[in-house]
């Protein structure tokens, strides 16, 4: 079987951004529609029975209109990601430029030279989202996938082998991850519609799919962009606008 076995999600009334993704400290957002993921959640049980990809762009769009309150509130609310995210980034910009990475990290990661490429990415994964907090399940699972696409040709880690051109794939990975994700954890009932398990995982397959579509297309130019004129301390922003260009792409196939 796949990853999206049947999930509550949130609950309809729960805020928009909950007290610990509120790390602007702006507030929960206007009030929730009333069972705001109930268009996303019909929407895309229909993409799982029939597999038309229209269907499934319309499912992403209600999940940002409805189910999020729109691209910028939705946004807030991956903050706690988008914090990990910008410290991804800072990091392997660090190693990449001859830095130990202690400083973002806690410890020492060049030192980790020669060790498994795995263990490194484990201990990375647990400094950068600590186990047992919030949201900790999807962050710590982008964080390694991430880290696992810009890192597999190497079996031991290898700091010198880490460039800044690496930055691009790695954030772009971790967006399409973190963002599938989210979906997955609020769609309810959604894959339920799929009773054949070689279907439900072809259905997770091209929801995923959609998804990188729209990062590369509307989310990478603008990341490449924004990466030419790096200076320190810009990489969370960085981050949160490539959530941003993404999650407004997806308003755009509401119909």
């Amino acid at each position: 079987m796949g990853t999206s076995a049947s999930n509550s999600g949130s609950p309809s009334g729960s805020p928009l951004v909950p007290p610990w993704a509120d790390i602007d400290g702006q507030g929960p957002g206007e009030a929730p529609e009333q069972q705001r993921f109930r268009g996303f959640r019909t929407t895309l049980g229909k993409f799982v029975s029939g597999g038309d990809p229209d269907v499934g762009r319309n499912a992403l769009g209600r999940f940002v209109v409805s189910g999020l309150g729109g691209a910028s509130t939705g946004t807030r609310r991956f903050d706690p990601a988008i914090t990990a995210g910008g410290a991804l980034a800072g990091l392997v910009a660090n190693l990449a430029q001859g830095g130990t990475g202690e400083a973002i990290a806690g410890f020492n990661v060049a030192s980790l030279a020669g060790q498994p490429t795995d263990i490194v990415i484990d201990r990375i994964v647990n400094a950068l989202c600590p186990p047992g907090t919030t949201d900790d399940e999807a962050i710590r699972a982008a964080l390694d996938e991430a880290l696992s696409a810009v890192l597999c040709d190497q079996p031991q880690f290898d700091p010198d082998n880490i460039s800044l051109e690496m930055l691009d794939e790695l954030l772009v990975k971790y967006s399409e991850e973190e963002i599938y994700l989210k979906v997955i954890a609020e769609s309810g009932d959604a894959f339920d519609k799929a009773t054949d398990p070689a279907v439900l995982i072809n259905r997770e397959n091209e929801l995923r799919e959609l998804i990188r579509v729209v990062v590369d297309k509307e989310g990478r130019p603008e990341l490449s962009a924004s990466l030419k004129s790096l200076k320190e301390g810009t990489f969370q922003s960085i981050v949160r606008k490539l959530f941003s260009t993404v999650l407004r792409a997806f308003e755009d196939y509401v119909e």
